[in-house]
């Protein structure tokens, strides 16, 4: 802990104790390991602020002030995917919620670095754009019966008893 202005104790936050290690290793030459060490943080945090500021160099002095996580960083940086879809599963072999999460997650990914496929070959990027074009139109069938299942859903009228 850090003594702040007022002489309360106040906790250093992750991000700043790995920035803290990545200075030290960066500018003093100190293994991240034994950086670490001293400031109480992990080498892989000290790894994620290395990466973090490599892609988002302006989010230093928010991780030195502690505005910013190290998990808010990573995931603006991209080396963090978005929270998975709460919900529950319908039926014994309904797999949405996993197939939905894979590929948010997947597109997540690819949205960090705007949709840059620059390691696909010409045939692979053809395969992949016959793919995507099926899977539009299965999701906008699905979606057609969907819309009309939740508009049912919600619009219904009550039997009379």
């Amino acid at each position: 802990m850090e003594s702040s202005r007022n002489g309360s104790q106040a906790e250093t936050t992750a991000g700043q104790r790995a920035l803290h290690g990545y200075r030290l290793h960066k500018e003093d030459g100190i293994s991240q390991a034994a950086a670490a060490r001293i400031t109480g943080s992990t080498e892989r945090q000290i790894q994620a602020v290395t990466a973090v500021l490599v892609r988002v160099p302006e989010m230093e002095a928010g991780l030195e002030s502690g505005e910013v996580t190290l998990n808010a960083a990573q995931v603006a940086a991209g080396y963090r995917q978005h929270k998975p879809v709460a919900g529950r599963a319908y039926g014994k072999g309904d797999k949405w919620l996993e197939v939905a999460n894979a590929m948010m997650q997947y597109l997540s990914g690819w949205h960090a670095r705007d949709f840059k496929f620059t390691h696909l070959p010409p045939s692979e990027a053809a395969k992949r754009v016959k793919v995507i074009d099926e899977m539009i139109e299965g999701l906008r069938e699905a979606r057609a019966d969907l819309v009309q299942r939740a508009v049912r859903a919600t619009t219904s009228v009550p039997s009379p008893k």
